[in-house]
Parts: C-alpha cells; structure tokens; sequence
C-alpha cells in the first residue's frame, strides 16, 4: 500500500484540484493521509465535502493537530499515522497525475532502490525550465545526483520505501524554510539506489505569493545560512572520494550564490543585507574555482549593481 501525505493549511483556492487529482488515481492500494494544520479559511470544509463524496473515503485519513505547527511538522505527523509500505508526499496546491502512484510503484517495487525521483511540470512560471530526469540518472549513486543536481530536491514526486525512512529516523526539521534541500540531501546520502520515472507525473504550481516569489525575510535567510552550514558538518564527518568532494564544494558554492540572490530581494535594512552578505562569504568548503565563489568575492555594492537586473527576472520564476 501507498500512503500519499497532503500537509492542509490555509489552500481553500486550490485544494479542490489536490485531492481530485489525488482520489483519481489509476492505482487502486492507496491511504490518504490528509494533515490538518488549523486552517483559518474554509479549506477543512472543503476537504470534508470532496472526501464524503469520493469513493476513497474509506482510505482517507484525517489527523488534526490541536495547533499550527507548519509544514515540516504536518509532514512528520503524516508519515507517523501512515500504514504503507510506501510513502508520497504531495502538497496540497498542486497536483498529480492520473497514473503517478502506479509509475512510481512500478518503479520502486521492482527494482531495489529506496525512492524514485521523476519529472515536474510547472504551471505558473513564465521562463523557467527544468531540466529533464532519463533514467541514465539512476546509473549514478543518489548523492552524486543530489550533488549534480539531476533533479529537484523536494520531498514531493518521490516514492519512498517507509522502512528505509523509519530505519534512518529521517524528519523534516520544525521551522526550517526551504528544509527540501536538507531533507533530501539526508536521503540521498543514506541511500543506495534511486529508480527513475521519466514521465511527468507532478503539477508544481508557482504562485505570486509563494515562497519562491514574495519578499525575502531574515527567516528565509537564516534558514538558508543554516542548511548550508549543517550540510558541511554532516559532510566533513564522512568519509569521501576526491570527485565526489569536489562535487560538494560546488554544489555548496552554487547554494551560497542563491542565497546571495534572495538578498537582492531582503525586505530588511541595507545593513542587514550586507551582515548576511558577509556571513555567506565566511562560509567555505573547497569551492574556491567555482564560478560561483568567485563572484561573491565582489563587495555587496558592486553584486548588487551586477546581479539586481538579472534578479528581477529570475524572482518571478521557480527557485533551486
């Protein structure tokens, strides 16, 4: 059996589409697991109502927290009252294709791996692409695609096998903004093998007032500055291959540009910006020749005259 896990906060525009497309199903083994995280407007209203009516109402869980207590928490209640075998996670704006439990199943099941990665259409963005996933990508070890960025590190699309997530205590960190790439960097270093489904199988949609869109916060920052420095911690404790530090250095290198990106959308003081600027580039991890180390050796001053133009582009569109 699959347990799909729908986190429910605050989504009364969308969460009409969700659950349709998640009750629609070609695959037939498959638990609802739908979070209640307190909702303000009239999402559990709707949710009651489409799960009355469906004819998988009987497969439907609903776990209500006493208080909001935010998405990697709702996620973690999920896969606690889940009963599957394999775990889903889905948010609860966007949407999933008709078959794309069976194509992650199918996947999984036969094959040895511990979780499936697949392709994501986005709905909303106005020019960004997303690199395509073959199954040549299942040819290299999990981190080295995480590293590479073969594809997305959300914890949605992804199949996981529950025991291999209960065995590692795997958890999404409680107040954590943009903690995917944490979560899934865990994954991908405990894990053995990935199984690919080349099809798109999830509708990621970008909203103006998404996290990836509106302004920056010091929250989101700090959130950033802490993924990245406990993503060199876990690594410096393991014991690694000279290609594969490599790797690491620049993918550390391409995450610090990033968030030296979102500075040039801060909502705080200019001084704030620069303090934030300064603690990024004291960060370090043998990326000196990456492109992007090198290009925060600027002063703040002169990366903002460069990059802000290119900037009010790339905020309107899909981020990491």
């Amino acid at each position: 059996m699959v347990s799909i896990i729908i986190p429910l906060y605050n989504v009364e525009q969308y969460v009409t589409d969700a659950l349709h497309s998640a009750f629609n199903q070609t695959f037939n083994d498959i638990e609802y697991v739908l979070v209640d995280d307190c909702s303000t407007d009239k999402t559990m209203t709707i949710v009651n109502n489409i799960v009355k009516k469906s004819i998988r109402k009987d497969s439907v869980k609903i776990i209500h927290h006493q208080r909001n207590s935010g998405l990697s928490v709702s996620r973690n209640t999920g896969v606690q009252n889940a009963s599957g075998e394999y775990i889903f996670f889905m948010d609860s704006d966007d949407e999933i294709s008709n078959e794309c439990i069976e194509l992650h199943y199918r996947a999984l099941s036969t094959t040895c791996a511990d979780f499936t990665v697949a392709n994501t259409k986005l709905k909303g963005a106005r020019s960004v692409h997303v690199k395509s996933i073959t199954s040549e990508v299942s040819k290299k070890s999990p981190i080295e695609s995480y590293l590479s960025r073969n594809w997305l590190c959300s914890a949605w699309n992804k199949l996981y096998r529950k025991k291999f997530l209960l065995s590692n205590a795997f958890c999404f960190q409680k107040g954590l903004l943009f903690e995917d790439i944490l979560w899934s960097y865990y994954i991908a270093s405990k894990a053995n093998k990935l199984a690919v489904v080349e099809k798109e199988t999830y509708v990621y949609k970008i909203r103006s007032n998404s996290i990836t869109t509106n302004k920056v916060t010091s929250h989101k920052i700090e959130s950033k500055l802490f993924i990245i420095k406990k993503l060199i911690e876990d690594w410096d404790s393991k014991v690694k291959d000279v290609n594969l530090d490599r790797a690491f250095g620049k993918f550390i290198g391409f995450e610090k540009f990033n968030t030296a990106l979102l500075l040039l959308n801060y909502d705080g003081a200019y001084i704030e910006r620069k303090y934030f600027y300064s603690q990024l580039r004291q960060i370090y991890k043998g990326e000196k020749a990456s492109i992007y180390s090198c290009i925060l050796q600027f002063p703040f001053r002169l990366f903002s005259i460069l990059f802000n133009p290119i900037y009010c582009v790339y905020k309107n569109v899909y981020y990491h």
